[in-house]
Parts: C-alpha cells; structure tokens; sequence
C-alpha cells in the first residue's frame, strides 16, 4: 500500500517498520538512522539500560547526524505528512544488490555514482559517507540542482570500486576510510592534503603532535561516567593544529584517538573519536564523543586524558615537511596540491622514490623511509637506517653493488 513500483518488484528488498522520532514531514527515498543511544523503547514509554539489550535502539530512527552515520538504518518507502512526536514508518533496509529508489542530490550517472548519508541532510550525496552501506546509481539523472529519486542498488563498503589515483576538490569519503583493491588487496587511506602538497613518489607524513596528557576537568552532564559514550578533556591554548579551537565535529578530532586514564596506577581505555562540541577559543574544555562507552568512570582532577589527531585530516609531503620527528603514513596515488582529498596507499606494491642504492648487499631487503620521504635500505652503508621508519621490503631482486628499481611491497598498518 502506497509503495513505488521500484519496491514492490524487487524481491530482494527487505523492508521494516520502524519509529520515527522527528517531527519532520519525510519524502519517499529520505534516509534515516538509528538512534542508537536511544534510551526509551520503540514505543518511547518505558526507560531500558544502556547497557542491555534494547528495542528502542534498532526500532527508533532519526535524521542522519555526523554522530549516527555509521548506523544507517535505510530509505523511507513512501511519504508522510508531518507529525509531531514521531511516527511509525516503514523503511527499505540494506541489502546486497536491492533496487531502491533513493532522494539525491547529485548528478548521477548509472552504474558509475555511488552515494551516501550526509549529516543533517536526508538525501544522499556522492560526498555522503559510504560505510558501512551506500547505494550505487541505477541511472542517470541529474539531481545536483535540485534533489530528486533516482533509482540505486544497495552496495556495500568494499563490493563497489573506487579509483584511488585522482584528487578530489570536495571530500568525497570519511577521513582515514580505507579501500582495498579487490583484485591484488593493495590498500589506501583517505586524507586531506596540508601545505606544500604531496607529490606520489615521496611518503607523506601527518606533522602534528598528541594533545599534551592533562588532568580530567570538571565533566559534561551524563560524561565521564561508566557505559557514557562522551568525556570531557583538556585541550591547551598553543596545541596544534588549530591552537586549541575546534568547530563541532572537527575532522582533526572525528576519527582521531583518545586514551582515558594512562597515568600511573590507571587503567587506560582506547576510543575513537566520533564528535565533539566546539571550542570556539584558545584552550579550554571539550567534550568528545566515543565510539563505545566507557568501562571505568573518570575521576575528576585525578584520571589522565590524552587525545591524538585524526591523522588522516592533514597530509603532507616528507619533501616538504623535511623532519626526523613525524611518522609517514602514507605514499600519495596521486600528485596534489593543498586543499585537495586524495588516497594514500599503506599496504602492497607500489614505487617509491629511492637514494640509487637500495638493495645493493646481500640479504639487503627492508626499505626504510627518510626525512624527505624517499627510500633507502638498510644495509651497512647507512647505519642509521635503523632509526628511520620501516615501510616493507623490496619487491624485486637487485645484484651486489647494484640498485634495484624501488619497488616495495608497502607494510605501513
């Protein structure tokens, strides 16, 4: 009843009803999360436990948050009127290969776009987050004035291919979020490009430091506490990189680390960053969301705090860095200038720019990468080797007093 022709000839579509806990007027094709830190049940009239198994987080949806992304529960089915309080609905859920008709706002182009949920919106959008589940493009359309439905099909993260060897000007995946190729399983990672830019035949680096270990401040209502996903830290005036101001949802901070309570006698508890509130001046109190709850309260005054960046949301060239204290994370796919996203690839075959004397010894096969991120061996003729980063190891064979063209089989996660 009151479904499209797009769902109710696709057999493989699986559909659910669910509650809406907005107010909003919803479109068919809208997209929806769960409210997984929902604490009532589905009905909304009885309190569960956190901790416990709950209704009200796999039968209560809201519109797609920076916070609830990763829990994209699928696309409405038809339209409904306003309503406030909330209302059931009836949702397609993800699936492998199911035909959909999506609300978009992009130019689509079949079997070609693929598409996500963006925070605070409830279309999809080729800068949407495509993890776990995105949809690829049935046809081609073009929504990008206008948002509209176009016809897609469930895909999910690691089914659909990517080209990792172009910049994009807009961020088009979440920062860090890897691909693997399907074919030989090299891998890369997404990242921002910082100053200078990155060039492919050179490592690049992220040249910022961990937030200085502080003390816990005074917590946040409901943070700090055992099973709470927030906790309130410390952020100095002068630390790096945006000297201590942060807007909401910083790509510094969201997918980035923080460790609570790794001072002495503590027990420290390791979490990825998935939101923060703003701190709009230099230094001061934050509060971060995690992405599973804490096991051990804080203790204010005495638990030991310390985040450490997204490493992903500022990439730049060992070129230009040109320091002995950064860690490479990545070699480019692609030559870019500041200000543009590109891959980085971490694992399998790739070429690195070398010295003209790797692997020229016998048993000569770990590459190691420099201060300006090209690559050398570590055999006799360079005793520091040991000290610089370790990246893999040659890919192809070389002969004694001879290099070998630098080809290395990436080992950097």
């Amino acid at each position: 009843m009151g479904l499209s022709m797009g769902y109710t000839q696709e057999t493989l579509l699986t559909l659910k009803s669910v509650q809406f806990t907005g107010d909003d007027a919803l479109k068919e094709g809208y997209a929806v999360c769960y409210d997984r830190d929902a604490i009532l049940n589905y009905r909304g009239n009885v309190a569960e436990v956190a901790t416990v198994f709950g209704t009200g987080r796999y039968m209560r949806v809201e519109k797609p948050t920076a916070l609830n992304l990763q829990d994209f529960a699928g696309l409405v089915t038809r339209s409904y009127a306003a309503k406030t309080g909330g209302q059931r609905i009836e949702i397609a859920v993800p699936r492998e290969g199911a035909v959909v008709n999506a609300y978009v706002y992009a130019s689509c182009t079949v079997n070609a776009t693929v598409l996500g949920p963006v925070p605070g919106q409830y279309y999809l959008s080729g800068t949407g987050t495509l993890f776990p589940w995105a949809v690829k493009a049935l046809q081609t359309v073009d929504r990008s004035s206008t948002a509209g439905l176009c016809e897609v099909a469930w895909a999910k993260w690691g089914t659909f291919e990517i080209n990792p060897h172009q910049a994009d000007a807009a961020q088009m995946y979440r920062l860090g979020q890897f691909y693997d190729d399907p074919i030989d399983g090299r891998r890369w990672r997404y990242g921002y490009v910082g100053t200078g830019g990155v060039q492919s035949e050179f490592g690049a680096c992220f040249p910022y430091k961990t937030v200085v270990n502080a003390i816990a401040p005074a917590q946040a209502t409901g943070a700090g506490v055992a099973d709470s996903y927030t906790v309130s830290a410390t952020i100095g005036a002068s630390e790096e990189p945006a000297s201590g101001a942060f807007t909401v949802n910083d790509p510094f901070l969201v997918g980035g680390y923080v460790v609570i309570g790794n001072g002495t006698s503590q027990h420290p508890e390791t979490r990825r960053i998935t939101g923060n509130t703003v701190l709009t001046n230099a230094g001061g109190i934050i509060t971060l969301t995690l992405d599973r709850p804490l096991t051990a309260a804080v203790v204010v005054g005495t638990t030991n705090i310390e985040i450490m960046f997204n490493k992903w949301a500022y990439v730049t060239s060992g070129n230009v860095t040109q320091s002995g204290y950064v860690t490479f994370v990545g070699i480019p796919a692609v030559t870019a200038a500041a200000g543009k996203y590109v891959w980085f690839q971490t694992l399998g075959l790739d070429w690195v720019t070398s010295n003209s004397a790797t692997c020229n010894s016998a048993g000569d096969r770990n590459i190691y990468l420099v201060s300006n991120g090209s690559a050398v061996s570590g055999d006799d003729e360079d005793t520091t080797d040991n000290t610089r980063q370790f990246i893999g190891v040659a890919a192809d064979a070389s002969s004694s007093g001879s290099s070998n063209a630098p080809f290395v089989n990436l080992q950097m996660e």
